[in-house]
């Protein structure tokens, strides 16, 4: 039996989805807690319509990647003029530089840098360099941190079950999807996040052999999780001891906390670099950037080969060069981070209000409130053990029927943040805390 709908529109739409996409997505994400999949049919600014003609309050933001909201003009002007320029030809541009010289600037760590189209493939490419240059098999990621679904990374998720803490530091690679071999475990490390004894412990137990540590700089898809006063430091510093690569996965992180991510704001350099979401602002468009002699290593004309036919098309390169300018202009991120903040403080606000403890926190308009968890936590650990899902799932529900917010989103050991962007007005964020709170008040009116 089809899972309900937030608000009616014509069943015809989900049968025809369904007659041929699995489970009536195309993306697996878009299959929601609940609900299944929606359909819609435009975004502006900061709202969405669907395909029966109501109108949502978007905080999902194209999984945070819409940092300029939905159909911003700066990128529908730059993409019109590229497509009269015969816009899907595959080669190299003046904006191809002019983009890679914008990263290059802002960026710490980018000596060199290569575009590709997705998250997933930059960390894909950055961890497979890091094997190259060491010669040596180990990934280390940390628990219910997200690099994309590649085999190697696809351990310790969010989604995953948490696997057993091991002596040696490490936990249980557990996987977060079917079809991922025994061996790839053998070759993955899994710690816990902000926790330095035990990663120096797993590098002491397989001293030699750890080729790369891969890590998002803050945790931003397990809530948000900032690292704690001088842990990136200290990863930095094992790293450089035992000479593993240092990746940051800054796909969440980068062009969104400012325009240096991530390594700009807690100083702490790596050595190779990943971008996407807010890099394109909703076009498909990533980087893998870093220092010059790794970089060296990606083909031509280094041993790991790096293409693919729809990487960095002109169109998605002048729309991404487009916002990058746009965020560049003074006061963009003062005026984000003060919104997200706003944001952030009004839910702990209403959560208190309502005698429930509840932390959230926010990095460039990332944001996330932890029910049940009256300090903000640390790591997975302790997300999974005092978040209260079942309420958080309550409140996403009423939002989600009742107040036409779209986020919130429960996910299985975590919640999913909500994403306040430049398309944010202060009113919508009045309006977004007026239903949190009527959504708070009945979820406890209604335990069930």
């Amino acid at each position: 039996m089809p899972s309900p709908r937030p608000m009616a529109y014509p069943d015809e739409v989900r049968r025809r989805a369904e007659a041929c996409l699995v489970s009536g997505v195309s993306r697996g994400f878009n299959f929601l807690p609940e609900f299944g999949p929606l359909y819609f049919s435009s975004g502006t600014g900061s709202r969405l319509r669907d395909v029966g003609g109501h109108d949502y309050l978007d905080l999902v933001m194209g999984w945070g990647s819409l940092l300029l909201g939905h159909n911003p003009p700066v990128i529908a002007d730059a993409l019109r003029q590229a497509v009269e320029t015969g816009s899907l030809f595959q080669h190299e541009t003046v904006a191809h530089i002019e983009l890679a010289e914008f990263v290059a600037r802002h960026v710490p760590c980018a000596e060199k840098v290569r575009f590709t189209g997705s998250g997933l493939e930059a960390t894909l490419y950055a961890t497979r360099v890091a094997r190259a240059h060491t010669g040596r098999r180990k990934i280390l990621k940390f628990e219910g941190h997200f690099h994309g679904m590649h085999d190697a990374t696809t351990l310790g998720l969010s989604s995953s079950p948490l696997g057993e803490r091991r002596l040696d530091g490490t936990v249980e690679p557990t996987a977060g999807s079917a079809g991922v071999p025994d061996v790839v475990a053998d070759l993955t490390l899994v710690v816990p996040y902000n926790d330095l004894s035990a990663l120096e412990s797993a590098f002491r137990a397989h001293r030699g052999d750890i080729a790369a540590v891969i890590m998002e700089p803050i945790a931003m898809n397990m809530g948000c999780i900032a690292p704690a006063p001088g842990y990136l430091a200290g990863v930095r510093q094992i790293c450089a001891q035992d000479g593993a690569v240092l990746i940051f996965d800054e796909v969440l992180t980068g062009f969104r906390v400012g325009l240096g991510g991530a390594q700009a704001k807690y100083g702490v350099t790596p050595d190779l670099a990943c971008f996407s979401k807010a890099f394109g602002c909703g076009l498909p468009i990533a980087a893998l950037a870093g220092r010059a002699d790794l970089m060296a290593l990606l083909g031509p004309p280094g041993p790991v080969p790096m293409s693919g036919t729809n990487s960095a098309r002109l169109l998605v390169v002048a729309g991404a060069l487009a916002a990058m300018r746009e965020l560049a202009q003074p006061g963009f991120y003062d005026g984000l981070e003060k919104r997200g903040q706003q944001m952030a403080q009004g839910l702990a606000t209403v959560a208190a209000d309502a005698g429930i403890a509840a932390s959230a926190v926010s990095f460039g308009g990332r944001t996330s409130i932890f029910f049940g968890c009256p300090e903000p936590p640390a790591n997975l650990r302790d997300v999974a053990s005092g978040w209260d899902a079942d309420f958080h799932t309550r409140v996403y529900r009423e939002l989600m029927t009742s107040q036409h917010v779209y986020g919130f989103i429960p996910l299985p050991n975590a919640p999913d943040p909500i994403n306040v962007t430049a398309a944010h007005s202060e009113a919508d964020i009045e309006e977004a805390l007026d239903k949190f709170a009527t959504a708070v008040s009945s979820a406890r009116r209604n335990p069930t």
